[in-house]
């Protein structure tokens, strides 16, 4: 297991994309959910263009029961902090992204999000998401796919630099199928021992 300690991030702000929202008033209708997505629950990366003719960016997709959807996405004003480790298993390495969602100090939500270390294009992805200025999360009903929350935030979260570190921890390193590593994971370490692993650096 690495828990990987969060370093301070030089401000790249002049060399990034400038992917702020200006579209003013948020109404976002996105695509019907694909059928493996109906009754999911999780954050993932996501890429679309939000502007047209601002380009492509990836942004965080939060989807949530119905209920807990709505309730989220009526909070104004929230909080996102990431938090990144990784753990080797039996079958091989599994990099995982603990994102808390928080109004104020209260913790409404965390999110485990499951990255493979040994997959190239996934490590490359990080190191894009890296050149936003800004990262969006946007939160949908599990179920219709409806849009209930939309939030920007300053890209502080050093998703470039834990690609980086995970690139070289498992440099050298085979693994069985990534389910399956995922699965160990989930039944050794429920989200509490992962945020205990977290607290402890």
């Amino acid at each position: 297991m690495w828990p990987f300690t969060r370093k301070t991030v030089v401000d790249a702000a002049k060399s990034r994309i400038d992917n702020r929202w200006t579209g003013g008033t948020v109404n976002l209708v996105a695509p019907p959910l694909e059928p493996r997505d109906i009754g999911n629950q999780g954050a993932r990366f996501v890429e679309t263009e939000f502007q047209r003719g601002r380009g492509q960016e990836m942004y965080r997709c939060v989807l949530e029961q119905g209920e807990w959807a709505q309730q989220y996405g009526a909070i104004r004003e929230l909080n996102l902090f990431a938090s990144t480790l990784a753990i080797n298993t039996d079958a091989g390495p599994v990099g995982i992204v603990l994102w808390r969602i928080a109004k104020g100090p209260e913790t409404k939500a965390v999110y485990e999000h499951y990255l493979d270390p040994l997959h190239e294009p996934t490590r490359r992805m990080l190191q894009r998401i890296e050149t936003q200025s800004r990262l969006k999360v946007v939160i949908r009903d599990n179920r219709s796919g409806e849009t209930t929350g939309f939030w920007e935030f300053d890209n502080n979260f050093a998703m470039g630099e834990f690609a980086a570190t995970i690139a070289q921890a498992v440099a050298g390193m085979t693994a069985g199928p990534f389910d399956h590593r995922i699965h160990l994971v989930q039944r050794d370490y429920p989200i509490e021992d992962l945020m205990a692993l977290v607290a402890q650096r």
